[in-house]
């Protein structure tokens, strides 16, 4: 009930078609709280008015959450202009013939002054060979402010941009310079894991073979490396889903843990018959599955399918059934909490709307 409730709430502000006011969310909360009032005190006579509750309250949430983490656009008369940028990349993107670069609360330098904001720049794929994440990028590029759907059904860059943090995008046509990461240099934990998934992915790649193309899209999600002849093979045998990291992957890693642990638990019989190896073996399998899901990029649903591992091992210890529709509310409830606007992918098999 909680998690229908979230869910809806969460999915009705996604698709208002436009952005209420704080003073709308406060409003929408105390509704909400005096819905919740009502269905505790009058028992079953009112217990529909709960998921009305937990719908006002994420909704409320969602205006709140989204007020707290918009990203300035940049300003329209500095569309299509090429304009100095400089920041701290966060992300690299290696594709077919460019390289993709996610700039973090990066200065636009236009004609009237400085502009911060998010930018997610293209560049050659020669020129941004060797950049990694927490190198200070100083380039010319053409910018162009994301816009909003010319028609329903067209691509909505202004929502994307929205939800993916930048407020300008572009492609380096002049000058460009990087200036590598600084050892003591403060970095955000999103940062050093982009760096360190970076590190891991090139080593991987090791020569430029097929085998350490699909371990990278297999252990970090980079499918750059992996060539259109391949991809096709393993389409036609009906193996592509292995190369996009899902629950299954995050089950298999996990599964492997625990029972690798209760087998070496049990061969010390001193261990087996004082401590229950269930407990050991459910703990770090969940480390496994929460680092395979960190090392996959952290994404939202493989936090996801991350989390509902983890109830289904506590299951497993307390000798209860783990049942996987009760585990993806709770796993999508949490989530919401955290990431209202990530409604649309945090379902099992897909969205939840």
């Amino acid at each position: 009930m909680a998690a229908f409730g979230a869910v809806a709430g969460c999915a009705v502000y996604v698709a208002l078609p436009m952005e209420p006011t704080l003073t709308e969310a406060f409003a929408l909360s105390i509704l909400g709280l005096g819905l919740a009032v009502l269905a505790y005190t009058w028992g079953r006579g009112a217990i529909a008015a709960m998921p009305f509750a937990w719908a006002c309250a994420f909704l409320a949430w969602a205006v709140a959450h989204s007020a707290w983490v918009a990203t300035p656009l940049m300003p329209a008369e500095l569309s299509g202009q090429r304009l100095w940028v400089t920041g701290v990349v966060r992300q690299v993107d290696l594709r077919d013939r460019t390289t993709r670069l996610d700039l973090p609360n990066a200065t636009v330098y236009g004609p009237e002054g400085a502009v911060t904001t998010g930018v997610r720049l293209s560049v050659d794929k020669k020129r941004g060979a060797g950049v990694a994440p927490g190198d200070r990028l100083s380039a010319q590029a053409q910018l162009q402010r994301p816009e909003a759907a010319a028609f329903p059904g067209d691509y909505d860059a202004a929502r994307y941009g929205f939800l993916e943090g930048w407020g300008a995008r572009g492609f380096v046509m002049g000058d460009f310079y990087v200036t590598p990461a600084v050892a003591d240099q403060p970095q955000g934990w999103r940062t050093h894991l982009e760096a360190f998934r970076a590190q891991l992915t090139a080593a991987l790649k090791g020569n430029g073979s097929d085998a350490g193309a699909v371990a990278a899209a297999m252990i970090t999600g980079d499918r750059a490396a992996v060539s259109p002849a391949l991809a096709q093979a393993y389409q036609a045998s009906g193996l592509g889903h292995l190369m996009a990291i899902s629950g299954m992957n995050l089950a298999l890693v996990a599964g492997f843990v625990f029972f690798a642990v209760r087998l070496m638990w049990a061969s010390v019989p001193w261990l087996a018959v004082r401590v229950d190896g269930r407990v050991p073996a459910a703990a770090l399998g969940f480390v496994a599955a929460a680092g395979y899901a960190l090392v996959a990029g952290a994404s939202v649903p493989t936090i996801r399918a991350a989390l509902m591992i983890g109830f289904a091992l506590v299951a497993l210890v307390l000798g209860r059934l783990a049942q996987g529709v009760r585990g993806l509310a709770v796993a999508a409830l949490l989530v919401l909490a955290v990431w209202p606007l990530a409604v649309s992918v945090v379902a099992d098999q897909g969205p939840l709307v």
